[in-house]
């Protein structure tokens, strides 16, 4: 179990047609799970229903809290943002597009140095074609630009420590 729980930080942006399963689905992984939690999802600026799906699904949920933004920031931007209010001392951004199983996320999450980023399930780039490894590439970049974090290639996420 992380020491002192996990912020989940949820960014989305015109994903209201799939946004509360994909929600949902998180939430179940996490909540089977013995780990204190918290989940930040963050409307970036849609212009469909995703606040309101966001909301609807936060609704009776004590764990979870939406955030809107007026207008689109970009990912880099939602994630800066969601690491600087998490509540939790640690945070993980958790795509919500549907292409990671959330169960898959909390296989191997074990963090009890607060000093340390985690990083789990890296694979060989080689093996993978070119049309998965060009987004990979444009993650790593990000990572790289905007949180300062030099990084082998990562198919998965990074648990980072908060301020919290």
């Amino acid at each position: 179990m992380t020491d002192g729980g996990i912020t989940l930080i949820c960014p989305a942006k015109e994903e209201g047609t799939h946004i509360a399963k994909t929600l949902t689905d998180i939430y179940d992984a996490i909540a089977s799970e013995d780990y204190a939690f918290e989940m930040l999802c963050i409307d970036d600026g849609s212009e469909d229903d995703t606040y309101e799906r966001m909301q609807s699904f936060a609704s009776g949920r004590a764990e979870v809290r939406v955030e809107r933004f007026d207008v689109n920031h970009g990912l880099g931007y939602a994630c800066r943002h969601g690491y600087a209010v998490a509540k939790m001392p640690y945070a993980m951004f958790v795509p919500t597009n549907g292409m990671i199983d959330p169960r898959s996320l909390f296989d191997k999450l074990d963090a009890r140095a607060p000093d340390k980023v985690i990083m789990f399930d890296v694979e060989n780039l080689a093996e993978r074609p070119l049309y998965r490894r060009l987004p990979s590439a444009v993650y790593h970049f990000l990572m790289t630009r905007y949180f300062g974090i030099r990084c082998s290639y990562v198919h998965s996420m990074l648990l980072l420590p908060t301020s919290a």
